[in-house]
């Protein structure tokens, strides 16, 4: 008898783990599927839950230091040291990417910049209205450093634009 009872405890313990499969037939979204799942693309006019826009910071050296740096890291591999739209990737056959001394982007505002930075601007299935390819950054750079990056563009549009015959000839004993 009390054998008869331990096998059927055994039994009753061990009948919900013959009803499980992993999961494996379970209805998911998996990361190579389409997006089904995922919740609607917020549009671009719409600030996201909980997210606030950071202020432009003051405009400083090491802001432009910083900017600098990020854009050598983030950017210039599709937009060149200079903003010309002729980096690594464009040179070894990838889309080009448009010259930041255009005069569309150069007449952008600078906030216009910080959000293509967090967004991106192409479609990408987000349902975005941009026109290019590039994706968004904004996992990848934290707010202040998309400012700082900002700030750099406006710094490299300055000097593209800036001609020789402009500076003094203080200024042009100083370049190299």
């Amino acid at each position: 008898m009390r054998d008869r009872r331990r096998l059927l405890l055994a039994v009753l313990c061990l009948l919900p783990a013959a009803g499980c499969d992993d999961m494996r037939h379970q209805r998911k979204v998996l990361p190579w599927s389409d997006a089904r799942g995922d919740p609607p693309p917020v549009p671009p006019h719409v600030v996201a839950f909980e997210s606030r826009p950071e202020a432009a910071p003051p405009l400083s050296l090491a802001l432009l230091q910083r900017g600098q740096q990020r854009y050598r890291i983030f950017c210039a591999p599709c937009h060149g040291e200079t903003g010309d739209g002729r980096g690594m990737i464009v040179q070894r056959g990838f889309a080009p990417t448009p010259d930041l001394a255009d005069a569309r982007i150069v007449r952008a505002p600078t906030q216009r910049y910080v959000a293509v930075i967090a967004q991106g601007t192409g479609d990408q299935g987000r349902g975005n209205q941009g026109m290019g390819k590039m994706y968004g950054f904004a996992q990848r750079i934290p707010p202040a450093d998309r400012w700082a990056i900002a700030a750099y563009v406006r710094a490299l549009q300055a000097a593209r634009a800036t001609r020789l015959a402009d500076l003094s000839p203080a200024e042009r004993s100083r370049l190299p």
